[in-house]
């Protein structure tokens, strides 16, 4: 018997709590065997505050891993602070998992007022409980590499997958004849809308009806937009402001060209957008990273290494998007992806 149970609040709109919704979606369609336990916090409310939460995390976690009814393999993911773990007996589990265990560095952490503190503690939990995991897995080879230089600790490498399901080509009906260049993620300002902007521009110029698509809530939401207003764009690119996961996939599938472009501090990324862009047949131009280099090989995008010029572009156009789907399909879905991990871990 497996049980698999996550600290992350999956009611919000995040990247973790889209990935764990994925997992537990894999596991109800193809491992009923598994359990699945999650933790639910209403941040809406007033009363619950950050100290709040991880105080009922770890009491969630604790009641998860003390004292189980009966011995079984236990699968986490785990959120920040999980003090809970000095109570857990591995020997109470046929094994203990980390899955999705991120770098070892909390860049997040170590961004807030006193973030120094913050990091020395989360590693302190990890480094005193990591002997009683039986495997971890991270996204990506750099991950790894980050992950093994803070705990001495090696973990397999999982990327992350996409639903394609959700996340499909458009009908023949629905394809546009104008050209979009889209980014289908969160901060924009820093991670693809500079470049979105950039194409839309290039091919205008260069006379091809083309529009943007570039989606979130985002701080700095000005900036893009006067970038476009001094491109004399603004008729040209659409900012949908904060998208639920429920529309993100047809905003997707509209897409002639997916774009992301991340710093290098973020390269170590598994993106999730990127494959959602894939399992939609949209070819991607992208940053450089050991997935991105990967995905150019295989024909799915470009990575840009200079400044974007129509050339470019135009390849990425001529891509064939039935390739790209079926590479998705075969080595980027949920099962594909998932089947692995438990592989890895001897669960199946």
């Amino acid at each position: 018997m497996v049980t698999y149970t996550t600290t992350y609040n999956l009611s919000e709109v995040s990247g973790p709590s889209v990935n764990e919704n994925s997992f537990i979606k894999y596991l109800k369609k193809y491992r009923e065997d598994i359990l699945c336990d999650s933790f639910y916090f209403n941040k809406e409310n007033k009363k619950n505050s950050k100290l709040r939460k991880i105080f009922l995390q770890n009491v969630f976690l604790y009641k998860k891993i003390s004292n189980p009814k009966q011995k079984t393999s236990l699968i986490l993911r785990l959120d920040l602070f999980p003090f809970a773990l000095f109570f857990l007996n591995k020997n109470n589990f046929n094994g203990v998992f980390l899955k999705t265990a991120g770098d070892g560095r909390y860049r997040v952490l170590g961004q807030k007022k006193f973030g120094r503190f913050f990091v020395n503690i989360q590693t302190f939990i990890l480094k005193s409980n990591m002997h009683k995991f039986s495997g971890i897995d991270c996204v990506t080879k750099c991950q790894v590499e980050r992950f093994n230089n803070v705990f001495n600790v090696v973990p397999f490498v999982v990327q992350n997958s996409v639903d394609i399901s959700e996340f499909q080509p458009p009908k023949f009906s629905e394809i546009s004849k104008k050209i979009i260049i889209g980014y289908g993620g969160t901060n924009a300002e820093t991670r693809g809308g500079v470049e979105v902007i950039k194409c839309v521009n290039i091919l205008s110029n260069n006379g091809i009806d083309a529009g943007g698509v570039i989606t979130g809530d985002f701080k700095n939401y000005e900036v893009l937009r006067k970038m476009a207003k001094d491109l004399f764009l603004e008729d040209k690119i659409k900012f949908t402001g904060s998208v639920q996961p429920e529309e993100m996939k047809n905003i997707i599938s509209s897409f002639s060209i997916g774009v992301s472009f991340l710093s290098k501090e973020q390269r170590c990324a598994s993106e999730q957008k990127v494959r959602q862009y894939f399992s939609c047949g949209v070819p991607a131009l992208l940053s450089s990273s050991d997935d991105n280099d990967l995905f150019q090989e295989k024909g799915l995008a470009l990575v840009l290494n200079n400044e974007i010029n129509l050339a470019t572009l135009k390849t990425l156009l001529s891509f064939n998007r039935d390739k790209i789907v079926k590479y998705t399909h075969q080595n980027l879905s949920l099962k594909a992806v998932n089947d692995k991990r438990l592989k890895n871990w001897n669960i199946i």
